[in-house]
Order: C-alpha cells, then structure tokens, then sequence
C-alpha cells in the first residue's frame, strides 16, 4: 500500500503542476496579445501626429486649457481641459504634447472595447473589437485631435461595462464605480447625455435591482442611489450646472 502510494502522489502533484504551468502559458501568451494590440493602437495614434498645425477647435481646446478661467466662459464641460491643463504641464505645449493626450485616450478604449467585447459576448468577440479599433480610420484621426471626443467615447463606453457588472453583481462597489464612469461622461461632452439614457432603460428593465440595498450599509445605501440616478438619469443630467 504504501509502496504504491508513494508514485500516486507523485502522478498528483505532477498532474497538478502540469495544469498551473499551462494556465501561466495561456495567461501570458493572453496579455502578451493584449500588449502587442495596445502597442498598436498607439503606435498607429502617434504616426506623424504632428503632421499639421492646430487647427481653430484644437487651438480652443489650447486656450481654455492655459488661460484661468477661461473654462467659466466656455459652454462645454469642464473635464477634458482640465485633463489637458495637467497633461501640459507635464508634458509640454507644443502640437504632439498636446494632442497625445487624446492618443493615450484612444489606445485605452482600443484596450477597453476587448474587454467590453469579452464582458457582453465572449473572448473572440472581445479580440475582434479591439482589433477593429485599432485600425478604424475614423477612430485614429479622432484620437490625434486636442479634443474631447475620444475621451468621451471611452468614458461612455466604460460606463455601459461597468453597468453591465454592476447589475449582474448587485454590489455598492460596482454601483459605485458605473456611476463614477457616468458622472465623468457627462462631465466630458453634452451628447455623451444622449449616450446614457438607453442606460436608464437598461436598469429598469433589470430584474431584482431591490437587492442591492439589503446589507443596511452607508455603502449600500449609496449603491441604491447609483441605481435610482440610473433610473432617473433624464431628471438628473438636466438638473446638473454644467448641462444647464
């Protein structure tokens, strides 16, 4: 018996060894994808960025960003220069400082579209996206200009991810975290408001949404005020200062 018990265990041990070695192989073969996509994505943001010179929207986006308090006499919201008002700091002003800002932007929502793919579908589905993305046209003139657009997409869509783990979920964390996402979007662009209602239908139609507030905690509370924000988005957006 334990003659025979001895090459049993080590079949075991070797056995399980053999399955954690593959799962560290398919992990690191999946994120080095990952990688070379983003790579990609960035590379085909940056070439020639500096092609042309800023043209009036983008010499805006300059103005508001550098001048104080300028971005109180603009009629857009707030966010993206204030972004770009740090991102120059660092960075510098001249026209590929000042427009990669948006390419970083798009890279990440090249990242962010595989993994919204993955949430709603499945894995293949996730690579297709991110690497239609990658080579959109549309997407990479967008992601080499001094403006909000890419970072709005991005925030929308992030928004629509993180609301659809939340209400598979049903913690206040994720609540939390799909709320963040919208509050930011609407803090990017105006019709990033348009974007988001079909997110109010969505919880609304989710069963079970209750739940949420069962745990009696401060943290619950705010998650089911996440979730009547969602449900009310219309009244809510309009009522912000910066829609208004």
């Amino acid at each position: 018996m334990r003659a025979s018990e001895g090459p049993r265990w080590t079949r075991a041990v070797n056995a399980r060894s053999g399955r954690l070695h593959e799962t560290v192989k398919s992990g690191v073969k999946e994120w080095g994808r990952v990688l070379l996509l983003a790579a990609a994505a960035f590379l085909l943001r940056i070439y020639q960025i500096d092609r042309q010179e800023l043209w009036f929207d983008e010499a805006t986006s300059y103005y508001f960003a550098t001048i104080m308090g300028a971005i109180a006499h603009e009629n857009t919201p707030p966010l993206y220069y204030l972004l770009l008002r740090a991102w120059m700091a660092v960075a510098g002003t001249d026209e590929t400082a000042i427009r990669l800002l948006s390419a970083l932007f798009g890279t990440v929502f090249v990242l962010a579209i595989l993994w919204a793919g993955r949430t709603f579908f499945n894995a293949a589905a996730g690579w297709w996206s991110g690497l239609f993305s990658t080579f959109a046209p549309i997407h990479i003139y967008y992601s080499q200009e001094a403006r909000a657009y890419v970072l709005a997409t991005l925030l929308v869509l992030l928004t629509y991810v993180l609301l659809w783990r939340a209400m598979e979920r049903m913690t206040p964390r994720s609540w939390l975290l799909a709320s963040a996402a919208a509050l930011l979007a609407l803090h990017t662009h105006y019709l990033t408001f348009f974007a988001l209602l079909p997110a109010a239908l969505l919880v609304n139609l989710w069963p079970h949404l209750t739940e949420c507030g069962d745990a009696g905690s401060p943290l619950a509370a705010l998650s089911c005020s996440a979730v009547s924000s969602f449900s009310h988005g219309s009244s809510g957006a309009l009522s912000s200062p910066v829609i208004r």
